[in-house]
């Protein structure tokens, strides 16, 4: 592994998600749709937070309540041409200060113009109201003029509201790689839904969701929606965005799939999962909690029984 050089390591320790755990994140577990195998979506990045080609059943081992899985089939979700579908959620209120705001709309911007001409973006504002500012396109000029057009007004901050909606938007585009990105300083007033709402969504649809905040009193509330739902909380520590937007783009683009025959029985109770990396250098794991349905069965009984 090439050493970090101190600008980029600078670069890292500045916007570290506030979860451990850098280089694995499991985003989705279906244990349903063909049950005794079970599919789980994981993202690999590198410390520079790359994607990591070539990952396989020699670098990953997964664990269910505690107990070694055998027979792991890992395979890369999606190939390196299908589309990016993201959704770009801003938060407008007026809690959010100008200067960041302009950091957000500066940095949202030099993605769209990065992007390559495949990727489809759709932006979302939210302050008292959720607004859809244009669906998925690759019109940059769109996009651009999307972005700059947004200013901060509104007394409250319907973010839950925004995820949901952003998360139902991407969940008409099936397959690929696709991911909610929300610019926000954490608060949410108003909203008719609450995190675990939004938790529940995106694990049922395999949608990660990614927080890029500024305010560090929030930080616990976004880390744990953002860990339960697949994705990451970005904190900004050094008062730049800085390639914070390229990172997580990075992880969303890195999705693994693993798919594995279960030790458990239908029961209705909440397992445990492990998902475990080793990689060269690289050494990390991820856990997540699921529920498989009940299996009910009938019994026929003889007829005058």
């Amino acid at each position: 592994m090439k050493k970090i050089i101190p600008a980029l390591l600078f670069i890292m320790t500045a916007l570290l998600p506030a979860s451990a755990g850098p280089f694995i994140s499991i985003t989705g577990i279906d244990a349903d749709s063909d049950f005794p195998k079970v599919k789980v979506s994981v993202s690999v990045t590198d410390p520079y937070r790359r994607g990591v080609p070539g990952i396989d059943e020699e670098h990953i081992q997964v664990f269910e309540d505690g107990y070694m899985v055998n027979y792991v089939k890992v395979r890369e979700a999606a190939s390196p041409d299908d589309s990016l579908h993201v959704v770009i959620a801003i938060d407008s209120s007026k809690s959010i200060s100008e200067s960041f705001l302009a950091k957000i709309k500066a940095e949202a911007g030099r993605f769209v113009s990065s992007s390559a001409g495949s990727d489809r973006i759709a932006v979302i504002r939210f302050n008292d109201s959720v607004q859809l500012l244009n669906s998925f396109t690759s019109d940059r000029r769109l996009l651009q003029s999307s972005i700059k057009g947004v200013e901060r007004h509104g007394k409250y901050t319907k973010m839950n509201d925004a995820i949901y909606d952003s998360i139902e938007l991407l969940d008409g585009i099936k397959g690929g790689r696709r991911g909610v990105v929300v610019f926000t300083d954490g608060k949410d007033e108003g909203s008719s839904l609450n995190a675990d709402d939004i938790i529940a969504f995106a694990r049922d649809t395999g949608i990660p969701v990614y927080f890029i905040s500024n305010n560090s009193r929030t930080s616990a509330h976004l880390e744990r929606i953002a860990k339960l739902a697949g994705g990451r909380y970005f904190c900004i520590q050094n008062k730049e965005l800085c390639g914070a937007y390229q990172a997580v783009i990075s992880r969303i683009k890195s999705i693994y799939e693993i798919k594995y025959q279960s030790i458990l029985k239908r029961d209705g109770l909440p397992h445990h999962l492990e998902v475990r990396l080793r990689y060269g250098e690289l050494r990390d794991r991820d856990t997540a909690d699921f529920t498989m349905a009940r299996d009910w069965f009938r019994i026929d009984f003889p007829d005058g029984f």
